[in-house]
């Protein structure tokens, strides 16, 4: 994951295929969003800080998490209902 990384490259992400028992940022030195899919679709967008412990989860049904920067949502015009095309 993203545990003890300095950075993460602007244009760069980690994806999880499973979202079971959530994630946290403990170790993780810098704020990023998790971008939660379910199937094909971008179901819920959450911010995370920077070393925080407590477990982050979906609050609907998702099978994927795409980890960015802060910010990158915003600036990429990413929102809930976008579809993710896999390859």
């Amino acid at each position: 994951g993203l545990m003890y990384r300095d950075s993460l490259g602007d244009n760069s992400g980690i994806f999880y295929d499973y979202v079971d028992g959530g994630f946290w940022m403990d170790n993780v030195k810098f704020p990023i969003e998790m971008v939660f899919i379910n199937d094909d679709e971008i179901v819920e967008i959450i911010k995370a800080k920077a070393y925080d412990k407590k477990s982050i989860s979906p609050s609907v049904e998702s099978n994927g998490n795409l980890e960015v920067n802060d910010g990158f949502c915003d600036n990429n015009n990413i929102s809930i209902g976008n579809k993710v095309y896999r390859s």
